[in-house]
């Protein structure tokens, strides 16, 4: 089974590592859904429509997994 939206802590640490360079604190919130979108095991797709809120919890889980 993959990710979805929900999974914000997963998909945090794993745009950590795979972005390591990239500030999500700074990140557009079309961005950040592109860069999850990149996410191996991620079952969203462009078309979804994602709310504020599950996108400030991917943001929130990358920028605490980035500080480590």
């Amino acid at each position: 089974m993959g990710y979805t939206w929900t999974d914000h802590l997963e998909i945090g640490r794993t745009l950590a590592t795979m972005y390591p360079e990239d500030d999500p604190w700074t990140m557009s919130f079309p961005e950040l859904k592109e860069k999850t979108l990149t996410v191996p095991g991620f079952e969203g797709s462009p078309d979804d429509e994602v709310e504020d809120y599950e996108l400030e919890g991917v943001q929130s889980a990358w920028g605490w997994n980035r500080a480590e």
